[in-house]
C-alpha cells in the first residue's frame, strides 16, 4: 500500500511539472504571436508611409499638385505623412481657369509633423535634412516641380537618388 501511494505521489508530480511546463510553452507562443501581430501593425503602417511617399514623388516629378492635395484632402494620414502639404491657392482670375490642373497655383507647406501628428509647423525657419529651410510656405503650380524636380540628389545618410 505504501507504494502504491508512493507512485501515485510520483506521477502526481510529474504531472504537476507537465502540467507547468506546457503553461510555461503556452505563455512563450502567446507572447510571440503578441509581438508578431505587434511588428504586422508596424510593417503596414512603413507600407503604407512608403505608398505614399512613393506617390508624392512620382506627382511632384509629373508636377500634379492636383493629385498630392486631392489625396491630402481625402486621407488624413496622407497629410501626415507628406513632406509637404498641398492647398489650392484661391486667385481672383480675370482670365479662363486654367484647364489644365499642372498650371494650377498651390500653396506648399513644409511639413514637420510626426507621422502620427496631424500639425504642422508654421514657424519662420524649419530644420529639413540637414539644410535649413527659409520661409514656410510658397505658391507653386505643377509645372514648376515638372521641369525643377528631375537630378541627382545626395542624401543626408550619403546615398545618391536620382529622380
Amino acid at each position: 500500500m505504501k507504494d502504491d501511494l508512493v507512485k501515485k505521489a510520483f506521477e502526481s508530480a510529474e504531472k504537476e511539472l507537465e502540467d507547468e511546463k506546457i503553461a510555461e510553452i503556452k505563455k512563450i507562443v502567446k507572447a510571440t504571436l503578441e509581438k508578431l501581430e505587434e511588428a504586422q501593425k508596424d510593417r503596414e503602417e512603413v507600407i503604407k508611409r512608403i505608398q505614399v511617399l512613393k506617390k508624392d514623388l512620382e506627382d511632384l516629378k509629373t508636377g500634379r499638385l492636383d493629385r498630392i492635395a486631392e489625396r491630402q484632402k481625402i486621407d488624413k494620414d496622407a497629410k501626415a505623412i507628406s513632406v509637404i502639404i498641398v492647398k489650392e491657392k484661391e486667385v481672383v482670375r480675370e482670365k479662363e481657369v486654367p484647364t489644365r490642373p499642372w498650371w494650377q497655383p498651390y500653396e506648399i507647406i513644409w511639413n514637420n509633423a510626426d507621422s502620427h501628428d496631424l500639425g504642422y509647423c508654421t514657424t519662420s525657419s524649419i530644420e529639413i535634412t540637414g539644410t535649413s529651410v527659409s520661409g514656410t510656405s510658397g505658391t507653386y503650380c505643377g509645372n514648376d516641380f515638372y521641369t525643377n524636380s528631375g537630378g541627382t540628389y545626395q542624401l543626408t545618410d550619403g546615398l545618391i537618388r536620382y529622380v
